[in-house]
């Protein structure tokens, strides 16, 4: 459904439809809304774990633009694609969402070889904030798996920090712990909801990972309940967690 609309140039001639249906589409449309003016803006919509955002350009000199942009727990179940017309008059504006396979599992979750925790960078080495400075870096770290699809087993509401990249157990909350990155709490955003085995003796996969009671990031210091570098100061401690199983290639 339409949760908001702006026309920062031009006028609305053909209303956005408040909803759009699964496998159907549809029409709106903009104009000048006076001489030397072109046409931009955007609509929202906002679907179950998603928001949709379509970008228009038309402008009275420059070429035309269109994006689509989706963000969300869920919009890794999605693919996109906009194209924008050509010329001033009458240009037509295609987007296309449509759903797309989803693997059970994200990879490239990292164990940080300075602090200890598990972070994700993407492809990239390093990336986020290190409570030991600077960026994580996932040294010789293996390649970890978290769970993101069903059927989902294990502990749920552990989140990826928009703002230090590290894994931390949110509780259900927006924003838990102690993060590096600002010295506040770490904080959600649009992560996914991430499912960790707990006391599993027969999941498969590395064993011995902690939470953190001080900064609530999920560590591996081997066997030992303490170790790393933790953003409250000294060491993280996962004297009173359960032992994580994660998954690895």
């Amino acid at each position: 459904m339409v949760i908001s609309g702006d026309w920062a140039s031009g006028d609305v001639s053909g209303i956005p439809d408040p909803e759009i249906p699964a496998n159907s589409a549809s029409v709106f449309g903009s104009e000048s809304g006076g001489l030397l003016v072109g046409c931009t803006g955007h609509v929202v919509y906002a679907g179950d774990g998603f928001e949709l955002t379509i970008n228009f350009s038309n402008p009275f000199i420059g070429g035309n633009h269109a994006e689509m942009s989706i963000v969300g727990p869920k919009s890794h179940h999605f693919s996109t694609n906009a194209i924008a017309g050509n010329g001033d008059q009458k240009a037509h504006f295609e987007y296309d969402c449509k759903p797309t396979a989803v693997a059970e599992f994200q990879d490239n979750w990292r164990w940080c070889e300075r602090c200890t925790s598990l972070f994700h960078a993407g492809d990239s080495p390093t990336g986020g904030r290190c409570p030991a400075g600077d960026e994580h870096n996932r040294g010789p770290s293996s390649n970890y798996l978290l769970r993101w699809e069903p059927p989902f087993t294990g502990q749920d509401e552990w989140r990826f920090c928009v703002k230090c990249n590290a894994l931390f157990h949110s509780g259900g909350a927006e924003s838990a712990g102690h993060c590096p990155a600002d010295g506040g709490t770490h904080y959600r955003g649009n992560s996914s909801n991430y499912f960790l085995p707990m006391d599993d003796p027969n999941a498969p996969g590395q064993k011995d990972w902690r939470w953190c009671v001080k900064c609530a990031c999920l560590f591996h210091t081997g066997e030992s309940p303490t170790g790393g570098k933790c953003s409250r100061g000294d060491e993280h401690d996962g004297t009173p967690s359960s032992n994580y199983t994660l998954n690895f290639t």
